[in-house]
């Protein structure tokens, strides 16, 4: 039978006095039923504002004592959203912490070294550094792979911060986590197109101000990257009005759409369907949309062919990023190496994997709709164009996207082929000491979970490479005591 909201409170109160009064001994155990009383509290909008009403009591009695929450000036905003996400009980520990910040910062209750004014920062900070959880309604698919009522506690949980931290006071934190995201030009960009829709959709920004101005930029880029787009309304009207546009008028928008694009990293549903009308009818029209110098322009021409390949066959609206992945591969002049050229040409032909695309679409986290085969060329091309846009790795897969990086800055044409072997094979060999790894033989990596927020060569072959660089680690420990392979 379940138990009421005041039940589930006077179980709480209970606990806390069977916690307060404990001895030494026995303070473990009887934290573990305090926790799993405020577990149950934090799934409902009732419990969790008894809990922030009860904080100040429950902290005091040593709830944060002896843990990595115990002292609020040494917790990380960046690292709330992992910890939340890792489930019970530290996922039910983060949120009492945060419940207490929020009391700090109303000055409901006082915590020596730790001011009303850095707990209100700090909340500020945690909600910029998570936005992909703070304003989430968690109905995506991206978020099957978790227990609704983990997430249930999130949201409840950012719902009852906003309360005292509203999204507008945020605008100048989220524009500068918004221009570094663009600056590092990540490959997978859904941490800033989600912070763009929850702007557009929450807050009017009329440019009044210099804060509302920098965000307008990316908000343009991303949904208007044009005057005309802005005019037409719907993508519809936009393409209707590209087929009866004149050249002039045409090269107008690629001009536009191709600035924004270089200046934030960004491309929107309009500059996908400008390139495929470009493509077909002006395809001199291609380098100004994609802004491309003068080494761009001339690798595009002597590859215009393969370039409209692409563009017909692999790039669709649910990898729209790889345009700009493309535009950086005809920059670095990619393809006019020999062997990124033949290997490339391969890696479009091939039979993937069976449970390579399942991999494949499992990664692609949007509502749009691409083939295995699309997303792996498309992720193939931001990789290859943006080397540095590889995400550094969670722990323990870092090493493995290093090597990813470092391929497709250094080795293109090995990169490549690697992914080759993984896409139709699903298995990755190695050298070693003169003796072969394959990754099918390896029972395990370093990694337990994976984690399929990454770009579609990362889903491929960091699996593989996280075997392989597990695999030398243990025969180096024994031949090479100390040594990193």
């Amino acid at each position: 039978m379940e138990l009421t909201i005041n039940e589930l409170e006077n179980r709480f109160l209970e606990s806390l006095a069977l916690f307060r009064a404990a001895p030494h001994f026995n303070k473990k155990d009887r934290k573990s039923r305090l926790l799993s009383q405020a577990d149950m509290l934090c799934r409902t909008a009732e419990g969790l504002a008894f809990l922030y009403e009860s904080i100040p009591q429950a902290s005091e009695a040593g709830l944060f004592s002896d843990s990595p929450w115990e002292e609020p000036e040494h917790l990380v905003p960046y690292l709330v959203g992992g910890t939340l996400l890792a489930g019970y009980p530290g996922s039910t520990l983060e949120i009492l912490s945060e419940l207490r910040l929020a009391a700090i910062a109303e000055e409901r209750m006082a915590h020596p070294g730790f001011s009303a004014g850095q707990a209100r920062n700090f909340l500020e900070e945690m909600l910029v550094a998570n936005f992909e959880l703070a304003y989430e309604d968690f109905s995506e698919k991206a978020w099957e792979q978790y227990a609704k009522g983990e997430l249930e506690k999130i949201r409840l949980l950012f719902d009852f911060i906003h309360r005292f931290v509203p999204l507008e006071g945020l605008k100048p934190r989220i524009a500068d986590a918004i221009e570094s995201l663009s600056d590092h030009r990540p490959i997978v960009m859904s941490k800033m197109k989600r912070m763009l829709r929850v702007i557009r959709k929450h807050l009017p920004l009329d440019g009044s101000d210099v804060h509302n101005g920098r965000l307008l930029k990316f908000i343009n880029a991303y949904y208007r990257p044009t005057a005309i787009a802005e005019q037409q309304g719907t993508l519809e009207n936009y393409r209707h009005f590209l087929e009866h546009a004149d050249k002039a008028t045409v090269e107008e928008e690629c001009e536009q759409a191709g600035e924004q694009m270089a200046n934030t990293g960004l491309v929107s549903d309009y500059q996908l369907a400008l390139l495929y009308h470009v493509v077909k009818k002006y395809p001199g029209l291609v380098p100004v949309l994609l802004h491309l110098n003068s080494h761009g322009v001339a690798e595009y021409e002597r590859h215009e062919a393969f370039v409209d390949l692409l563009v017909q066959e692999f790039i669709v609206p649910g990898n729209k990023q790889a345009v700009y992945g493309l535009a950086r591969v005809l920059q670095r002049n990619l393809l006019s190496r020999k062997v990124t050229w033949h290997a490339f040409n391969r890696l479009i032909r091939v039979d993937i994997h069976p449970e390579v695309a399942k991999k494949l679409l499992k990664g692609n986290l949007t509502e749009d709709k691409a083939t295995p085969a699309q997303l792996l060329i498309g992720g193939a091309l931001c990789v290859l164009g943006q080397p540095l846009g590889v995400r550094q790795g969670n722990n323990p897969t870092c090493q493995s996207a290093r090597g990813i990086s470092m391929w497709s800055r250094h080795a293109p044409g090995k990169l490549i082929n690697l992914l080759i072997d993984a896409a139709t094979a699903n298995n990755v060999v190695f050298r070693y000491e003169g003796e072969l790894i394959e990754s099918a033989t390896v029972e395990e990596g370093l990694a337990r979970q994976f984690d399929y927020s990454l770009d579609p060569v990362s889903i491929v072959l960091v699996p593989h490479l996280d075997k392989i660089y597990n695999e030398m680690m243990k025969r180096a420990a024994v031949k090479h005591l100390g040594v990193d392979p």
